[in-house]
C-alpha cells in the first residue's frame, strides 16, 4: 500500500514475497512525481539484492537502506 508521508512516501510491502515488492515499487514509482522519495518496508530479505538491480536497471537511486528485526526499509529517489 502506498501511502503519502510529510517526506514524500511510504510503500508497505510487510508480509509480500519476492517478486511482489519490486512489482508494487515499478507501480508506485509511475505515480509519484521526479524527485519524490519512496520508503520502501519489506519483510522479505530476498528483495535487498533485487532492489539494487532494479535500481540500476531503471535509474533510480537507493538514499538510505536499513534492516532492523529482520524488516529491510529502503529510500529511494523517484
Amino acid at each position: 500500500m502506498l501511502t503519502r508521508t510529510k517526506d514524500g512516501w511510504k510503500l508497505n510491502c510487510l508480509g509480500m514475497l519476492c517478486p511482489v515488492p519490486i512489482v508494487k515499487l515499478s507501480v508506485a514509482m509511475s505515480r509519484v512525481r521526479p524527485g519524490e522519495q519512496i520508503a520502501l518496508v519489506a519483510d522479505d530479505l530476498g528483495i535487498e539484492g533485487d532492489l539494487n538491480v532494479w535500481c540500476r536497471a531503471n535509474q533510480r537511486t537507493v538514499l538510505e537502506q536499513s534492516i532492523e528485526d529482520g524488516v529491510l526499509t529502503a529510500v529511494i529517489q523517484g
